[in-house]
């Protein structure tokens, strides 16, 4: 049986809600699970938002490349019709995708608690894969990042300075670059299974500070609020 839904539609999120089950997952579930190996605790710019404009999205875009300290914005949605419908947010994100003034600078990247990955090493006829959760968050979320970094991170991870692209590389020795990372995610994902996978976004909802199960790679949530 497939378990996609993480919310009730009837719950009520508050923007501090959100803030905090968004940096859960952040070290939970992004860090915690090494599925990007430059991550940070606490290093994103959260902004909760009922549903993100283009004004919003250029605001950001802008600030994004003028403060160097600043490596990645996530603007997250709040909007029930958002949180529950995978295609309606898409939509909302393909669009602003295309209205934004992003140019060169800056890429998006789109999150959802139901999203489907269609990239490589995905099944994307079959929503309970559970390597589809390499690209779905408790809510909504768009992420920005600068366009160099994301570039220069690629490089470094393709050039093996960075932690744990060697055993990917040596499992995937085919993919080249950084797809060992997209293919050892998959791998990783898949061992953990789809039931743990969304507990543990469930779980960032949760008041506790406990993960669902007890892992050497989850990382302290206790973070400051930016």
């Amino acid at each position: 049986m497939a378990v996609l839904l993480i919310l009730p539609a009837a719950r009520a999120l508050t923007a501090a809600a959100a803030d905090a089950a968004t940096r859960r997952w952040i070290d939970r579930v992004v860090i915690g699970e090494r599925l990007c190996p430059w991550a940070a605790p606490a290093s994103p710019r959260i902004l909760v938002v009922q549903e993100p404009s283009l004004a919003l999205l250029d605001e950001e875009v802008a600030l994004l490349l003028a403060e160097r300290p600043l490596s990645t914005t996530l603007v997250v949605c709040c909007d029930e019709l958002l949180r529950t419908d995978a295609r309606s947010f898409g939509r909302l994100f393909v669009s602003l995708q295309a209205g934004c003034t992003v140019g060169p600078g800056v890429d998006l990247l789109a999150f959802h608690p139901m999203r489907s990955d269609a990239g490589p090493g995905c099944a994307a006829s079959d929503p309970t894969d559970a390597g589809h959760y390499s690209v779905r968050s408790p809510l909504p979320t768009i992420q920005l990042l600068r366009s160099e970094d994301l570039e220069s991170s690629r490089e470094a991870y393709a050039d093996r300075r960075v932690q744990g692209a060697a055993i990917a590389r040596a499992r995937h020795p085919r993919a080249p670059g950084a797809l060992a990372l997209l293919l050892e995610n998959k791998r990783r994902l898949r061992s953990l299974g789809t039931p743990m996978l969304q507990r543990l976004l469930d779980a960032c909802f949760e008041t506790a500070a406990e993960p669902p199960y007890k892992s050497d790679s989850v990382l302290d949530d206790d973070v400051d609020v930016l």
